[in-house]
């Protein structure tokens, strides 16, 4: 006998068929950490209202409420990752979306509106339905397991009391196991009937909010793609107007220095020239100790042969 292929159909199939399967347990356990981490975001939220509202006046209140929306956004991650207990199933047609670091998250968070599901959704669940998961595991783990225990609880500590009633004899105990094992059963189809409604009322609720993050981390990662690519277009302008330009006229220069060094008589002229020939040579070192490496733009686009007869056209010699 094949399992349910999903929370809903092992809902609507027989009692044997859902209990063979493991749609209960998966329901306790996530009302069983939904309760843990409702606890912690209640805390949590509690604080930062109650500090926010106490600093306000200062003015630092109003950047401890700005961090709800970081702890929305931080229950919304823990939520999507508790929903596969319930509901992992993808939709039909739609891909998994990647991962987000949360570097990219925070950039992203700072360009969209608050997130109004994502808060309401986190005062929901800080307020009412961790309370609500507490109690019905209180009540569906503590009446059936007494009932269902009964014998033995009888045997080793004596009477039993259950509410108004008391179960004295081993009799009244094997009695009462019967309709422990019915309200174990009727307690763990609530319990998939309430884990099923809150992992859809929270994939109802964060599933837009993770579609417009996905789509905002996209469009921050498309700006850095263009910004970088108009950096290496900047880059490639400044590395051909160094090696085309001025590291050419600059070669031009020494060697016309010194040529003038060979037609200027000896005297002040010529140390003038020999002191001007040398400060051009250290600029052109200077200059290509800057750009060591980066190959000129008519090497690369045309080859070696247009390379040396730009710069022999550039040197000025016959």
């Amino acid at each position: 006998m094949r399992p349910p292929p999903d929370v809903w159909a092992a809902l609507r199939s027989s009692p044997w068929r859902l209990l063979a399967s493991s749609w209960p347990w998966r329901a306790l356990a996530y009302l069983a950490s939904g309760a843990l981490v409702g606890l912690v975001v209640a805390v949590l939220l509690f604080v930062l209202v109650g500090v926010g509202l106490l600093t306000l006046i200062i003015v630092v209140g109003v950047l401890v409420l700005a961090g709800i929306p970081l702890l929305a956004a931080l229950v919304a991650d823990v939520e999507r990752v508790r929903l596969r207990l319930v509901l992992p199933e993808a939709r039909p047609g739609s891909a998994e979306p990647a991962p987000i670091a949360w570097s990219d998250r925070l950039r992203a968070l700072r360009r969209l509106r608050i997130s109004g599901p994502e808060v309401g959704y986190t005062v929901l669940f800080a307020t009412v339905m961790w309370l609500v998961d507490a109690v019905a595991l209180n009540l569906i783990i503590t009446i059936p397991g007494v009932l269902v225990l009964a014998p033995a609880l009888v045997r080793i500590d004596g009477p039993v009391a259950f509410g108004p009633w008391q179960l004295t004899t081993p009799t009244e105990a094997w009695i009462a196991v019967a309709p422990g094992l019915v309200l174990l059963i009727a307690g763990l189809y609530a319990a998939t009937l309430l884990a099923a409604a809150q992992a859809s009322l929270a994939r109802l609720l964060l599933e837009p909010a993770q579609a417009r993050l996905t789509a905002a981390v996209a469009g921050l990662r498309r700006s850095r793609v263009d910004l970088v690519d108009a950096f290496e277009t900047e880059r490639s302008r400044i590395e051909r107007d160094l090696h085309d330009g001025a590291q050419q006229r600059l070669v031009a220069l020494t060697m016309t220095l010194g040529l003038a060094e060979l037609e200027v008589p000896e005297g002040a002229g010529l140390d003038l020239v020999r002191q001007a020939h040398a400060q051009a040579e250290t600029a052109l070192a200077e200059l290509r100790a800057t750009v060591r490496g980066i190959h000129p733009r008519v090497l690369v686009d045309h080859g070696l042969t247009a390379a040396v007869r730009e710069l022999a056209d550039a040197a000025g010699l016959p």
